[in-house]
């Protein structure tokens, strides 16, 4: 982390490096920190990095947090294959977020924006990052009972297409 932090600090605006610092913040947030400041604090970097390389490849991309929900699914339909794997990097860093900030409403209330960023994802190329959007369709679609709404069948077949293209 020091070292992928310290190459961004000489080289802010390159975005394979920012995407790569996201990935390993984010990953790191999610399955090694101690305690939920800590959570917070490398999720919020690993999403400042996903969102400044995002913007770098597509201007369109630039702040796209802020906008609402059916502007920002108006973006998501000018993402090609080309900009997939940014998309999933981007998303996929939001969603940790949110996920480490899950008693903040304003938060989850991001959720359905990450939702569709992933089914966008999907809807491109399943396969990036190793068929993990189907992994993280799955979590979505079990995380309310079916008496709330969850889908856990969905969510079952989810998961089986994530364990499959990964083999």
């Amino acid at each position: 982390l020091i070292l992928i932090s310290s190459m961004i600090k000489g080289d802010p605006d390159n975005p394979d490096l920012l995407e790569s610092g996201a990935q390993l913040y984010g990953a790191y947030a999610s399955g090694f920190t101690d305690s939920a400041t800590s959570k917070r604090a490398l999720a919020n970097r690993a999403f400042v990095y996903a969102s400044h390389a995002i913007c770098i490849r597509e201007e369109n991309f630039c702040d796209v947090e802020k906008l609402s929900y059916f502007e920002f699914e108006k973006r998501l339909a000018t993402v090609d294959k080309t900009q997939v794997e940014s998309l999933f990097i981007f998303v996929s860093s939001w969603a940790g977020v949110i996920e480490a900030n899950s008693s903040d409403w304003n938060a989850i209330a991001e959720l359905p924006k990450v939702k569709a960023g992933i089914q966008r994802v999907l809807d491109i190329d399943e396969t990036v990052s190793n068929g993990n959007a189907h992994l993280y369709m799955s979590v979505m679609e079990s995380f309310l009972s079916p008496a709330l709404g969850g889908k856990t069948e969905l969510a079952k077949k989810y998961f089986e297409c994530a364990i499959e293209i990964s083999k």
